[in-house]
């Protein structure tokens, strides 16, 4: 879908990249599955149902024939929870905007009744669908599969995807399916994505996306805030901390420019995170703060500051990410704290944040959350500044001159030249006689007067000094 923010309508385009749905109940291995399809290491796995939650999308190539592959949670009869309960409606949602399915079933634990219930409830549906027997790591348990003819389906494969027995058929399967759907009727990306002229998905516009990591402790409001985005229920949002638990990307669009989220798990302290699922969840989420330029730190506005939010901002800062805070809830908040006594509290808690801009919204109402995307267009400018040598070395002229550099053992220190090393974030190397011997007092004297001399208010900068050969 082409999404734009809050209260405006959805916008939908069509895309000839077909999506394949993986069902099934909790614990048959459908995340195994996609993984090992997809080649990467985005939903958790664990012999535990339940774990996967929200639908993940990833892209798949067969033989040259391209689709999207999507996880989803496990398909409940009779849900006991509320997250049970919205985990089937969004794998549901799930096998609505398919274009095809893979049904999986448990060959350990043969044919159950809510296998038979739910495929009789998608027999009505006619889409293309490969049923797989899993968890038959030996041939000689292929037996076991045969109970699941009398289904009356087909076609069905005996596998394992723990081991990728019998993956080339699943590999055949999956090609004659993309064979019929490829190009399919018209149908709905569920990502924001814009197409090239000719209709079809621009990959191009894909990579050259800014990547986008919303994170934070449990339950301040990130999957709210993607959700809002989005102007649909993507991701599971619940009162219960830790409801979303593997990585969820969604490209936006807004005003013209196409961004990739990352919605991440609640990041906890290691003492506090003992399920190893849990642990597995903040890790994913720690990776994608590695490979995102920027990240929006939610905190919640009705408590303030945390010490855990502090361990959650220390990860980004020490990865140099361009941040920024994201005050949630200030609709509740306002009534706790004015913006000054709240900055104050992050100052106490988290001083190393204070070139970081602040941004104080409501997911749930939609207040304020469309200066987000032009908060993220004025620090993305910043993060990606890049400037010519003969410039930055009349700039830091000016800046020794106005204070010269520090005495080392009554030899003055001196300065040679300059040069920007990197972008995201803004990297500088200083040539000079004692590069050991820089004050850190010095150091940041020069970062502040970077940032004043080329607008770098609310980004990273890193400068590191060098002896001259």
């Amino acid at each position: 879908m082409r999404m734009i923010l809050y209260k405006s309508p959805i916008m939908h385009t069509k895309t000839n990249i077909p999506i394949i749905a993986i069902i099934g109940r909790p614990n048959v291995g459908k995340s195994t599955i996609f993984n090992r399809l997809t080649v990467k290491w985005r939903s958790i796995v664990e012999d535990q149902p339940g774990i996967t939650r929200d639908r993940l999308l990833a892209e798949m190539d067969i033989e040259g024939k391209q689709c999207y592959l999507m996880d989803t949670g496990g398909l409940q009869v009779e849900a006991k929870t509320r997250i049970e309960r919205k985990m089937s409606e969004q794998a549901l949602k799930g096998v609505e905007q398919a274009d095809a399915l893979i049904f999986v079933f448990d060959g350990r634990e043969g044919v159950t009744p809510m296998d038979r219930e739910w495929v009789n409830k998608f027999r009505k549906i006619e889409k293309p669908k490969i049923f797989l027997v899993n968890k038959l790591d030996d041939p000689e348990l292929d037996s076991k599969a045969q109970e699941f003819y009398e289904l009356g389906v087909a076609p069905l494969i005996a596998m394992s995807a723990e081991t990728k027995r019998n993956f080339s058929e699943l590999y055949s399967e999956l090609n004659k399916i993309l064979s019929q759907v490829s190009p399919p009727n018209p149908t709905w990306d569920m990502l924001s994505t814009k197409l090239s002229a000719d209709g079809t998905l621009d990959d191009a516009l894909v990579k050259k996306t800014l990547s986008i990591s919303i994170i934070g402790r449990p339950n301040v409001g990130k999957s709210t805030l993607l959700n809002t985005f989005l102007n649909e229920e993507r991701c599971i949002v619940d009162d219960v901390p830790g409801t979303t638990r593997d990585p969820i990307d969604s490209l936006v669009e807004y005003n013209g420019i196409t961004y990739r989220f990352v919605d991440t798990a609640g990041i906890r302290k290691r003492a506090k995170t003992t399920e190893r699922v849990d642990k597995f969840s903040v890790v994913a989420a720690l990776k994608c703060i590695d490979e995102s330029n920027l990240v929006l730190l939610l905190l919640d506005s009705t408590t303030g500051p945390t010490e855990q939010d502090a361990h959650v901002a220390g990860y980004a800062f020490e990865k140099e990410r361009a941040i920024i805070i994201l005050a949630n809830k200030w609709d509740e908040g306002q009534h706790k704290f004015t913006q000054q006594s709240f900055e104050h509290k992050m100052e106490l808690k988290m001083n190393y944040l204070k070139f970081c801009p602040i941004l104080y919204i409501s997911a749930k109402t939609g207040k304020n959350v469309s200066k987000i995307f032009t908060t993220i267009e004025d620090v993305r400018r910043q993060y990606e500044f890049s400037v010519g040598t003969g410039e930055l070395n009349r700039v830091f002229e000016n800046i020794v001159d106005h204070h010269p550099l520090p005495v080392f053992k009554g030899q003055e220190i001196k300065m040679y030249y300059s040069t920007q090393v990197k972008s995201s974030p803004p990297s500088f190397m200083v040539f000079c006689n004692y590069p050991d011997k820089v004050h850190f007092t010095y150091k940041r004297y020069l970062i502040n007067a970077i940032r004043e001399a080329f607008a770098l208010q609310n980004v990273p900068i890193r400068i590191m000094f060098r002896k001259r050969k």
